[in-house]
């Protein structure tokens, strides 16, 4: 080996130490050149067009052909989670991008998004109490309401019932009820109507029908038609046919009262 080709050599170790002692990091290196990929900005520009479909398609393949690729990730969690309603793959890429950036600025935000795609993701379950509920719900409300009521009344009329029967029962007999039961038995007896003739029983009962007004629901026709709120599910079986929502019935329509 000539002087030349040993300077030279020196030179270029010599070089080589001093970027190993700046911590040159080869991820932050790939970064960038993933920001420059055409497949990454193209994926940018179809989420300014509103495609958010074809992004993300974009952003797996790059996804899928880079070793490192956070930035693509972050894009494809955010996707996932504001136009996809798939919180499991946005947590997914957020913690990916996590990863691969754990010095990254922006790693405040992106637990904000986790946990955003967490509270996603519980609200989706059956049995959510943020889930909506079901358009029965209410009616069924009303009527348990409804039976309450009902059943203090009975409670009401039941004891004060058991009142009266507790005086009577203390109450001395005196000598004129004999009198009386006589009299009673003196009474001509009251005429019986005749029963019903064959063919009025066997005509056919016509439909009743019943036009909605403003301000009613099935629980209130019932009250109406029946004396009772309880039998508004047979005006919705009735009916079904005419009742998209039970909560939401249309003024002037003819309900089928059975």
């Amino acid at each position: 080996m000539n002087k030349f080709t040993f300077e030279r050599s020196i030179q270029f170790l010599w070089v080589f130490v001093v970027i190993l002692s700046f911590g040159c990091d080869p991820a932050s290196l790939e970064v960038s050149r993933e920001d420059e990929e055409p497949a990454f900005q193209r994926g940018k520009r179809l989420i300014r067009e509103g495609r958010y479909e074809d992004a993300l398609t974009t952003f797996l393949k790059v996804i899928e052909l880079r070793r490192q690729a956070p930035e693509s990730h972050l894009s494809s969690g955010l996707i996932y989670l504001e136009h996809q309603e798939d919180p499991i793959q946005a947590i997914y890429h957020f913690q990916q991008y996590r990863k691969q950036r754990p010095d990254s600025s922006k790693d405040e935000l992106v637990l904000q998004r986790i946990e955003a795609a967490k509270r996603a993701f519980m609200q989706s379950l059956p049995g959510s109490p943020q889930m909506g509920e079901s358009p029965l719900i209410p009616e069924l409300r009303q009527t348990v309401e409804q039976l309450r009521a009902e059943k203090k009344e009975l409670e009401i009329s039941l004891n004060q019932a058991r009142r009266e029967l507790t005086m009577y029962q203390q109450k001395p007999q005196t000598l004129a009820q004999p009198q009386l039961d006589r009299v009673v038995l003196k009474t001509p007896p009251l005429p019986t109507s005749p029963p019903p003739s064959k063919d009025a029983t066997s005509l056919p009962q016509k439909k009743r029908f019943y036009t909605v007004v403003r301000g009613d629901t099935l629980s209130l026709i019932s009250k109406k038609m029946y004396g009772t709120s309880n039998r508004w599910y047979e005006l919705f079986k009735a009916n079904q046919n005419k009742i998209a929502n039970p909560n939401q019935l249309k003024v002037g329509q003819a309900l089928m009262v059975p």
